[in-house]
């Protein structure tokens, strides 16, 4: 998505984030280490300001991160 973004296609990189948001659904807050919620939660929030246009020209790109959770911690 964020390729689509910073060619200028903001509704391309609003439709692969949704696309992968579809994906994530089906698993838990924590998965294979990974901090799903987090992710959601950055994913979702960039598809709203998407949706709103608020992204701005020129801005930083600074695409939803992938948190490891401790050891042991999938929830």
């Amino acid at each position: 998505g964020f390729h689509h973004l910073g060619n200028g296609n903001r509704v391309g990189a609003d439709r692969v984030l949704g696309r992968a948001l579809k994906r994530l659904e089906g698993y838990p807050a924590g998965y294979g280490g990974v901090d799903l919620q987090a992710l959601r939660a950055e994913a979702v929030e960039w598809r709203r300001r998407l949706q709103e246009g608020t992204v701005g020209e020129g801005e930083r790109l600074e695409p939803p991160r992938i948190r490891l959770l401790p050891e042991g911690a999938d929830r």
